[in-house]
């Protein structure tokens, strides 16, 4: 493996497990009321727990989502996450997270 491929990949994990912990920490940072309603909607699509696909299948988080919510929702939730992570002192685009999230190109915002 070359050090230029061997950095993209070290950098590619480093910002999905980074992303990955920070997505978690906006989950619970959400109201108890809209948590409880994604909640119920990501489980009856999807049947599995909204934490558990933000922790292992991150890239899943749009489809699901936009499944259970429909795609503007989804969006507004990405797009809230995005916000939330510029609060925070990150430096990130929009277009990043929405692909961290699995949004295709073809569904960019």
């Amino acid at each position: 493996m070359t050090y230029t491929k061997k950095f993209k990949t070290l950098h590619h994990h480093t910002i999905v497990s980074t992303y990955s912990n920070e997505l978690l920490e906006f989950w619970e940072s959400l109201p108890t009321s809209l948590k409880a309603l994604i909640r119920y909607r990501v489980a009856r699509i999807s049947g599995r727990e909204v934490e558990e696909i933000m922790r292992y299948s991150p890239h899943r988080v749009y489809k699901v989502l936009s499944d259970a919510l429909g795609g503007h929702n989804a969006d507004l939730i990405i797009y809230m996450f995005y916000k939330w992570l510029l609060k925070r002192g990150r430096r990130v685009n929009l277009g990043e997270v929405s692909k961290f999230l699995g949004k295709t190109e073809s569904e960019a915002i």
